[in-house]
């Protein structure tokens, strides 16, 4: 399953992350802090920033 974790960064998305990796699931982290690489595939992004979002797509 693809999944997207919102505030991957952070200690609670990071464990989220981890146990969902671990799961066998396919995760990319969203953050607008950068990850250090915890995350396998990340997105450093301000999701209150309607453009940035966008840009995305």
């Amino acid at each position: 399953m693809q999944i997207l974790v919102t505030g991957a960064s952070s200690r609670i998305g990071h464990y989220v992350v981890k146990e969902l990796v671990n799961a066998g699931h396919s995760v990319t982290g969203v953050d607008i802090l950068a990850s250090e690489g915890r995350v396998p595939r990340f997105l450093r992004v301000d999701l209150t920033d309607a453009g940035e979002v966008y840009q995305l797509t």
